[in-house]
């Protein structure tokens, strides 16, 4: 049997003492907090899973702001295109009104610039200083305004018919117009200023969307060459008609002309529709699995880190009792004198 000396016998009641008091005062930490430790080593063996759960659930956080951003811009697309749509179909049904008259003529060319601003502001859409159309180029000015090309179609529009007209016998001027405005809008750089299309974005662990849309995607390339075919026609005048004058056959079949162009475009602009629809409906499946999975994984994070306050309160109490009749004991011990022992 191996006896202790008294201060080696104090030494171990403060050592337990100490112990019972650094258990109470955890367990009182993790009552208040609701929390087993406020760091990862003293969860023991599952502390490697603890992390890992809080870098899943981070990701998973990651991959839903995401989303949240893209279906902002998303909305803000959908909402663009649809003006478009209906801006253009409204110039299209009166280009395809033939014959014309005078006054329907004039409300031609007028609805047709009218349409282009609007495209051209529709383009322009911004979300927290973000360009949506312009691709790589978010700060970049997305479509060169009209004043600045109309001028420039106007110009081959009028030398398309001039040299249409010096032929012999002269060829087919609404053909000679279209093929003259083709070409100005053959080139990107002409009527749109903004850059490459972003790349994809990933929106879950294996899952990756295009959601870009540029303004030099050819469904507003084609939209605008006809749109511009009419604003940049001058009026008909009656015969003998001298170039590049236009006789009212010649301006109604370039009008027929450029409706079946728009035509063209707006088939175009429905599979852009389609797609910025799908990425939506593809986002808000993915969302919804996203936040499954959060719950999930915050359950098994709680599973972990939380306290059982039933358990912990009991404990609490059990470890509180126990001190106390150590204390109590230890006093009792050290009122007692060598007569008490020789009794």
């Amino acid at each position: 049997m191996t006896i202790l000396s008294t201060l080696g016998q104090n030494e171990l009641l403060i050592r337990q003492f100490s112990s019972l008091q650094g258990q109470i005062q955890t367990i009182q930490t993790q009552v208040a907090t609701n929390q087993k430790s406020q760091v990862y080593g003293d969860l023991g063996s599952q502390t490697s899973l603890d992390i890992n759960l809080h870098n899943q659930a981070t990701q998973i956080d990651d991959y839903t702001k995401s989303i949240n951003q893209l279906q902002v811009r998303a909305g803000i697309v959908d909402t663009s295109l649809s003006i478009i749509h209906d801006t253009t179909v409204s110039v299209q049904n009166l280009a395809f009104n033939s014959p014309q008259v005078g006054a329907n003529r004039v409300n031609l060319v007028s609805q047709a610039k009218a349409a282009i601003d609007q495209i051209n502001q529709r383009l322009q859409s911004q979300v927290d200083g973000r360009n949506l159309f312009s691709g790589t180029l978010t700060q970049s000015q997305t479509m060169v305004p009209q004043s600045t090309l109309l001028p420039t179609v106007q110009a081959a529009v009028a030398a398309a018919i001039t040299a249409n007209a010096a032929l012999s016998p002269p060829g087919n001027v609404a053909a000679a117009v279209q093929t003259a405005v083709a070409t100005v809008f053959a080139t990107t750089s002409n009527f749109y200023t903004g850059g490459p299309p972003t790349p994809p974005t990933q929106i879950g662990p294996s899952l990756s969307i295009d959601t870009s849309i540029t303004g030099g995607d050819p469904a507003f390339q084609t939209i605008l060459q006809g749109l511009y075919t009419i604003a940049s026609l001058p009026q008909p005048v009656s015969p003998p008609v001298v170039a590049p004058n236009l006789s009212e056959a010649d301006f109604d079949a370039i009008a027929a002309n450029s409706g079946t162009v728009i035509s063209q475009g707006l088939s175009s602009l429905e599979t852009l529709t389609e797609k910025n629809g799908n990425n939506e409906a593809v986002m808000t499946k993915e969302s919804s699995q996203h936040a499954a999975t959060l719950t999930v994984l915050q359950t098994q994070i709680n599973n972990i880190e939380n306290v059982d306050l039933a358990g912990a309160s009991t404990k609490l109490t059990q470890l509180q009792t126990q001190l106390n009749a150590s204390y109590r004991i230890t006093a009792s011990l050290s009122s007692l004198n060598l007569a008490d022992f020789l009794k």
